[in-house]
């Protein structure tokens, strides 16, 4: 699964309705595997997927299946993942609050 993963989230990352069921798969995972079995850039491929999905679609069920799923990739993963993770969040958090002040100033 770590290696299809990611695949799989690049192949439906277009389609709405099976979004939010898809990213909230990791949640499912024990994310200690990925460093276990060596998977870091699959692991940094699913945030970045995870990430892109946000600002693609605005529905709300798939916005909150994004956010929970990359904050529990933040509480749950070890090491050099939480970090990416952690980074990944904030960087989503930056991107939203600089779209939020441009369309203020809109």
């Amino acid at each position: 699964m770590m290696k299809h993963y990611p695949l799989l989230l690049h192949k439906f990352l277009a389609e709405k309705s099976k979004i939010p069921s898809l990213v909230e798969t990791i949640l499912y995972m024990n994310l200690e595997l990925y460093s276990l079995k060596r998977q870091d850039q699959n692991f940094r491929s699913v945030l970045l997927l995870i990430k892109e999905a946000f600002f693609k679609h605005g529905e709300k069920e798939a916005l909150r299946s994004c956010v929970k799923a990359l904050n529990f990739c933040s509480i749950e993963s070890k090491g050099e993942l939480k970090d990416f993770a952690c980074n990944q969040l904030k960087y989503l958090e930056d991107e939203l609050i600089a779209k939020l002040r441009y369309a203020f100033k809109e």
